[in-house]
């Protein structure tokens, strides 16, 4: 896996990427943008845990 979680720091997280550059320009940019998508995803499902509803339904206006 080449994107990883190093910690998390309060609300920051230290992602950590490794990247394989190609022989060739194009290959390198897919290269570089796979891995932070990757980072991208990571660092999304770290947020969306803040806002886990364990299971109860969630509220909308007090309703």
């Amino acid at each position: 896996m080449p994107a990883k979680i190093i910690r998390k720091e309060g609300k920051k997280l230290i992602i950590e990427i490794t990247v394989d550059l190609e022989d060739s320009m194009l290959d390198s940019e897919e290269a570089i943008q796979a891995v932070i998508n990757e980072a991208g995803n990571l660092a999304t499902e770290e947020a969306l845990k803040q806002f886990d509803t364990q299971g109860e339904a969630m509220e909308i206006d007090g309703k």
